[in-house]
């Protein structure tokens, strides 16, 4: 199957470049370094036998949808046409599940957000490294369903530039080219003066 590549002179994109490009690649960053953390944590925690929380898992996912979410839209954007209707279901979709997840991931580590990470808290210097790295993990996590949320309000956006100067003849209006045209001879002869 072959894409067919967008005529950029028929066919223009309602969304401002740079803003675009700009947000999704920094989604992009966040997605990927929520998927980095969880993949080092999945690891570390298999190879020591521990038993990997439903949490890791679910943020692992959520990060790799995002990730193939960003990597389907930037390939409909460069070589088709990126509808913002399309993509405005797409990030609800992934903004709805990385707000689960924040909601989750700060849940379970609510303990861990409000203590500082020392030694003299975490007792060991690995202890202090984890500490820093769920607060790096929340961090990402909130900045990723931010920038979603962003990406959402500039899909909204670039669909109401889209529909900008598009006329729309009323209903009522429509009955007005239905009308027969009325000759000044006949109002003549009904008593009216032209």
């Amino acid at each position: 199957m072959t894409i067919k590549r967008n005529d950029r002179q028929k066919l223009r994109s309602e969304y401002p470049r740079l803003l675009f490009h700009g947000l999704r690649s920094v989604q992009l960053m966040a997605a990927m370094a929520v998927f980095g953390i969880m993949a080092y944590f999945m690891y570390d925690l298999h190879s020591e036998h521990y038993p990997i929380p439903g949490i890791f898992v679910a943020l692992l996912a959520i990060s790799v949808v995002t990730i193939v979410v960003q990597l389907v839209t930037m390939a409909f954007y460069a070589c088709t046409y990126l509808s913002p209707k399309f993509n405005v279901i797409l990030n609800a979709g992934i903004a709805v599940l990385w707000a689960i997840g924040v909601g989750l991931l700060s849940f379970a580590l609510k303990n861990t957000l409000n203590k500082a990470c020392d030694i003299k808290t975490w007792a060991t210097e690995s202890g202090v490294l984890i500490c820093h790295d769920y607060k790096i993990l929340w961090v990402c996590t909130l900045i990723a369903l931010v920038l979603t949320i962003l990406a959402l309000g500039l899909d909204i956006y670039a669909d109401i530039r889209g529909k900008r100067g598009i006329y729309v003849l009323p209903g009522s209006d429509k009955s007005a080219f239905d009308m027969e045209f009325v000759r000044p001879q006949e109002i003549r002869k009904s008593g009216c003066q032209v």
